[in-house]
């Protein structure tokens, strides 16, 4: 593996303890914001790219739950030229409370912002000088999704896999059976020390999860 060094800075929302990430290699160059949530995490967000002078390209979704679309209009408002990534089958839940699980919680999350990009599994995605792959870590939702760098040794999972556990699998469009081969077949089958970023809770490494895991120990 190269010494390609990306940085995934989480940054915390205190409500859902839902983690968004801005993603960098270098101060001064473009970043990614990877499933912003509910304000005013968004104002941090913007303070940290602000300290490190670094330039937005696009907002990644991993899943369409609210609690990682949440902050998707609030950071568009900062940043109107950037733009939103989403997979297909995660789309429509941007748009409808009801899909995305906020409206009977009553918080009615509905994106206004368009997408502007369908991202496809297996297909390649560029920052700066990396590459990262779109990868199939669907269960938890219907078509959820994780961004792969192989140079770098990093995972971003959303809320399929975290330290000691899996992403529940009871909401509509869950599949628990479906998680649990994804995980292993798209997860697990990544080198060991590769960097596993959630959306909730500390990051963690694939070989820590496939040895310790409680939903893969036999």
């Amino acid at each position: 593996m190269s010494e390609t060094t990306v940085h995934c800075q989480p940054i915390v929302e205190m409500r859902f303890q839902e983690n968004a990430y801005v993603v960098y290699t270098r101060s001064d160059g473009p970043c990614w914001i990877v499933d912003p949530g509910f304000a005013p995490q968004h104002e941090r967000i913007a303070a940290f790219i602000k300290q490190h002078r670094l330039t937005p390209e696009a907002i990644l979704i991993t899943h369409g739950h609210a609690d990682h679309i949440a902050g998707i209009d609030d950071v568009a408002g900062l940043y109107p030229q950037i733009g939103l990534w989403v997979g297909e089958n995660e789309k429509p839940m941007l748009y409808d409370s009801n899909l995305n699980l906020s409206a009977p919680f009553g918080h009615a999350v509905e994106v206004r912002k368009e997408t502007t990009r369908i991202l496809r599994v297996g297909e390649r995605l560029e920052l700066d000088d990396t590459s990262w792959e779109v990868r199939d870590t669907s269960g938890h939702s219907t078509g959820g999704v994780s961004f792969y760098c192989a140079q770098a040794g990093v995972v971003l999972v959303g809320d399929a896999l975290f330290a000691g556990s899996i992403g529940r699998t009871d909401f509509p469009g869950g599949s628990h059976e479906k998680l649990i081969d994804n995980i292993r077949r798209h997860l697990f089958s990544l080198p060991g020390q590769t960097v596993v970023h959630s959306g909730h809770g500390p990051a963690t490494t694939v070989e820590i999860e496939r040895k310790s895991n409680p939903f893969f120990v036999d």
